[in-house]
C-alpha cells in the first residue's frame, strides 16, 4: 500500500485541458481551479446527448460521467419503495465476491444501507483512516468496459460485427452480464437489481420531467432520451435480441420452449443508460504520455496529450461510495498502471464507522449531478446556467461564421457557454466577441478576409487577441445581447427564484419532520421519494436562476462602465481582462 499512497501523493493532479470552467476527472477535462475531475472528452455520434456541455468555447465533445450515483434498479419495474432486506442479502454477497478477488483491502470498508427517501447503499469504514491513505484498489480484472465487451464471448462478436461504439458496446455487455446467471460479475448485477433507481433523470416519468421547464435541463434530458431510442433501435437490428444467452438468460438464442423477455428494449436500455451515467468511471489505462503541444498554444494555454484514450468503466465496489462537496480532487478514482488497480484516497480523516466518500467531479454545477446522479448536493457551489452561444448572439456576418466554424473544428461542436453567479468569464465574453465583431477587429486579431474555417491555428491565435476588448460599439452590442438572454431566458420559467426557493424549505421542513416521527427508518413512502425528487429538482433550478440574475446584475455593472466612459480594460476589471485599444471601431 506504501506504493499507492506514493503513487497517490505524485498523481494529484490529473490532465486537464485549456477551457474557461469546469468538469472533468483523471485524465479529464476541467476548467480553471478544476484539475483532475472526474470528467472525460471523448469523441462519439452521442455529442449531443450524452454530455451536459459547457465550459467555455473550447468545449464540444462527448463526456460521460466519470462517477456514479446511486445503486440502480431494474427497468420498467423499478419498486415505489425499496426492498431493504433484498438489497442488504444483495449488499453482503457482493461484499464476498469482492473480498475473494481483491488482491489489497487497504481499509477496511463494508456497504450499510442508507436510510432517507434516496435509498441505496453507503461505505462505512470498521477501523480507522488518515487523510490521504488510499481507501480501496480495485483490480483491472474486475472492471466491465468496452475491451472487456469485445473480449465477452456472448456479446463480443456482434460487437465487432455490427461496429458499435464503446458507449453501445458497454450497454449491451451490461445487458448480457445482468441476464446471466452465471457471468463472473453475477454477485455485481444482482447489486444493480436489488435497489430503486426510480430517482435518476433518465427514467422519471412524465410529471417530474415536467418539473424541468423552460431549463437546459429539459433540453438535454430529452436527447437523452432520443439516445436511448436510437440506441435500442441499433443494438436491435444488430441482432443482439437473438443472443445466446448462457444460463438462459434473456435474448432469443439458447434453445428452449419457453418465451423469454428481449434483451434489447427501450426500457432495459434506459436502465443500461442511467446505470453508466451515474456509476461509470473514467480512467486512463495506457501507460505513456504523448507531451505534445496543442494548438491552444496559439490561444495563449496549452495541453498535453496521453498516449491513448480514456476508457468508460463500471469499477465495483468503488461506486459504491457516495459523493461529498468536500472531497475534491484529492480523492477522485485513479488508475495505477503498475499495479493495475483502480484507487482512491481518502479526503480527510476518518473514524470507525463513519460513512466514507469521494468525489464525483469538484466542478460538477446542481444541475449537473441531477441528470446525471438523480441528487443535488445542498452543499455545492459550483453554480452554473448552461447557454447555447448562438442563443445569445448570432453571427454578424459570414467572416464571423467563418471563425466560430474553425473554433468548431478545433474543439467540436456543441460548446455551451456557462453563465454563473458573476455572469460569463473572459472566455464566454470572448466567444461572444468573435460571434459580434467588425470586419476590421477581426482583422486586427489576426483573421484575415480570406480566412476558412479550416484554418483553426489562426482562429486560435485569433481568439487570443479577441479575448481584450477594442472597439466600444462591440461590447456595447455584446452586452445588449446577454442582457436580453438573460432575461429572457429567467422569464422562460414557469416559477421565479423566490417562489423555487420557498417550495425548498417548506419540502425540508416537511421531510425534517417526517423524519423525526420515523425515528429515521430506512424505508421511505413513495410520497417522501417523491417529495425527494421534487427538492432536488428545485435546488437545481434554483442554481440557474441564481446565475441568470448574478448575468443580469454583471451585466448592469459592466455597461454602467461602458456608458459612463471607463476604459475598455476596466469594464471587466473583477475578470482580470487585458488591456485593450480604447479606439472605437
Amino acid at each position: 500500500m506504501a506504493a499507492l499512497l506514493q503513487q497517490a501523493q505524485q498523481q494529484q493532479a490529473a490532465r486537464v485541458r485549456a477551457r474557461a470552467s469546469a468538469r472533468g476527472g483523471s485524465g479529464t477535462t476541467g476548467g480553471a481551479g478544476s484539475g483532475g475531475l472526474a470528467r472525460v472528452v471523448m469523441r462519439s455520434p452521442h455529442a449531443a446527448a450524452w454530455q451536459c456541455p459547457h465550459g467555455g468555447w473550447i468545449n464540444g465533445a462527448v463526456r460521460y460521467t466519470a462517477r456514479r450515483g446511486r445503486a440502480a434498479a431494474s427497468p420498467g419495474a423499478a419498486p415505489a419503495v425499496e426492498d431493504g432486506s433484498a438489497l442488504e442479502a444483495a449488499a453482503a454477497e457482493f461484499a464476498a465476491w469482492y473480498a475473494a478477488r481483491a488482491r489489497d483491502r487497504p481499509a477496511e470498508l463494508v456497504p450499510r444501507r442508507a436510510s432517507g427517501p434516496a435509498g441505496g447503499l453507503r461505505m462505512v469504514t470498521l477501523q480507522p483512516v488518515v487523510k490521504g491513505a488510499p481507501l480501496l484498489a480495485v483490480p483491472r480484472a474486475l472492471l466491465m468496459s468496452a475491451d472487456t465487451a469485445r473480449a465477452s464471448p456472448t456479446c463480443g462478436p456482434l460487437v465487432e460485427k455490427a461496429d458499435l461504439d464503446d458507449w453501445q458496446a458497454l450497454v449491451l455487455h451490461l445487458l448480457c452480464e445482468r441476464a446471466n446467471p452465471a457471468s463472473a460479475w453475477a454477485p455485481y448485477m444482482r447489486l444493480l437489481e436489488s435497489a430503486d433507481v426510480s430517482h435518476h433523470p433518465l427514467l422519471w416519468g412524465a410529471g417530474p420531467r415536467a418539473w424541468l421547464a423552460g431549463s437546459p435541463m429539459a433540453r438535454v434530458l430529452e436527447a437523452r432520451h432520443q439516445q436511448v431510442e436510437r440506441d435500442a433501435e441499433a443494438l436491435a437490428a444488430a441482432g443482439a435480441n437473438e443472443l445466446a444467452i448462457p444460463g438462459g438468460g434473456g435474448g432469443g438464442g439458447g434453445g428452449g420452449a419457453d418465451v423469454r423477455p428481449p434483451l434489447v428494449t427501450r426500457d432495459s436500455v434506459a436502465w443500461a443508460a442511467a446505470t453508466l451515467l451515474s456509476r461509470a468511471f473514467s480512467l486512463y489505462l495506457a501507460s505513456e504520455p504523448d507531451h505534445s503541444i496543442s494548438p491552444m498554444d496559439d490561444f495563449g494555454s496549452w495541453s498535453w496529450d496521453r498516449a491513448g484514450a480514456d476508457v468508460l468503466a463500471l469499477v465495483p465496489w468503488a461506486d459504491l461510495l457516495q459523493h461529498s462537496s468536500e472531497a475534491g480532487d484529492a480523492s477522485v478514482l485513479r488508475y495505477d498502471v503498475e499495479t493495475e488497480t483502480a484507487f482512491l484516497c481518502a479526503h480527510r480523516d476518518y473514524g470507525a464507522g463513519e460513512e466514507v466518500c469521494d468525489s464525483y467531479g469538484p466542478g460538477l454545477s446542481p444541475s449537473d449531478t441531477l441528470l446525471d446522479y438523480g441528487f443535488v448536493d445542498a452543499g455545492a457551489a459550483n453554480d452554473r446556467y448552461d447557454a447555447a452561444p448562438a442563443d445569445i448572439a448570432r453571427p454578424r456576418g459570414p467572416r464571423n461564421a467563418a471563425l466560430l466554424a474553425a473554433l468548431d473544428r478545433l474543439q467540436g461542436e456543441g460548446a455551451m457557454l456557462p453563465l454563473g453567479r458573476s455572469g460569463p468569464d473572459g472566455t464566454g465574453l470572448t466567444l461572444l466577441r468573435a460571434s459580434l465583431a467588425g470586419d476590421a477587429e477581426l482583422v486586427r486579431a489576426g483573421w484575415r478576409p480570406r480566412s476558412a474555417p479550416g484554418d483553426v491555428g489562426l482562429a486560435a491565435r485569433a481568439m487570443g487577441r479577441l479575448s481584450a476588448p477594442e472597439s466600444r460599439a462591440t461590447e456595447a452590442a455584446l452586452l445588449d445581447a446577454l442582457a436580453a438572454y438573460a432575461a429572457a431566458a429567467a422569464a422562460a420559467y414557469p416559477t421565479t427564484l423566490a417562489e423555487d426557493e420557498a417550495e425548498a424549505a417548506a419540502l425540508e421542513a416537511e421531510a425534517r419532520a417526517e423524519g423525526e416521527r420515523s425515528g429515521g427508518a430506512a424505508a421511505a413512502p413513495p410520497e417522501a421519494r417523491e417529495r425527494h425528487v421534487r427538492l432536488q429538482v428545485l435546488r437545481a433550478l434554483a442554481s440557474e436562476k441564481l446565475c441568470l440574475a448574478g448575468t443580469a446584475a454583471a451585466v448592469a455593472r459592466w455597461r454602467a462602465r461602458l456608458e459612463g466612459g471607463a476604459p475598455l480594460d476596466e469594464v471587466y476589471a473583477e475578470l482580470g481582462e487585458g488591456s485593450g485599444d480604447d479606439d472605437d471601431e
